[in-house]
């Protein structure tokens, strides 16, 4: 009987041990999943008007058109200068893209992007497009368009956000804008 119990108490230790670390990589995986950085268009600047500027993959900076030059990558929409960076990106293999994409994305120039978070005494919050403030960590979902980076407070305002139109999106950041502009950010 004490022969029994002690087995299933080591039993007990080993599989609890092997479930915490079970846990520990889940909560590691977990962070990692929401840790994204989704990037749904190149666009550098948009002002308080909605005229937005985008870098080309070539380097060079463009007034984005009402109808502009487009390369889908992903779930990013990358703008191009002139039709022969549209045509040039647009043949490359999906390998080459890949590359070329990630290299681009290596040296884009965040700095200039409006970012809605802002730090106060060591705390990083930012403003969702919901209204909602929202605790910005390293594990903190967030998504550049129209150069402004949001933060989505919760799965449900990451969803609608993509639910959206791109109308609607540029509506909301562009509001983004006029309130940095104002001071409010």
């Amino acid at each position: 009987m004490k022969r029994s119990l002690v087995l299933m108490l080591a039993l007990a230790l080993v599989c609890g041990g092997a479930l915490a670390g079970d846990k520990d990589a889940q909560d590691k995986q977990e962070a990692t999943k929401t840790a994204k950085f989704e990037r749904l268009n190149n666009v550098v600047v948009m002002d308080a008007d909605g005229q937005r500027t985008a870098l080309c993959a070539c380097g060079r900076e463009f007034a984005v058109t009402n109808e502009p030059l487009a390369v889908k990558h992903d779930a990013t929409t990358l703008y191009c200068c002139s039709p022969e960076c549209h045509s040039q990106l647009e043949q490359t293999s999906a390998t080459d893209r890949a590359e070329r994409v990630a290299a681009y994305w290596a040296a884009f120039p965040y700095e200039r992007t409006l970012n809605t978070a802002t730090t106060t005494d060591g705390k990083t919050t930012a403003r969702c497009f919901c209204g909602q403030s929202v605790d910005v960590t390293a594990a903190s979902p967030k998504v550049l368009e129209n150069g402004v980076t949001v933060y989505p407070c919760s799965e449900a305002c990451e969803t609608a956000l993509h639910q959206m139109s791109a109308e609607k999106r540029l509506g909301i950041e562009r509001q983004f804008v006029q309130n940095a502009q104002k001071g409010k950010y």
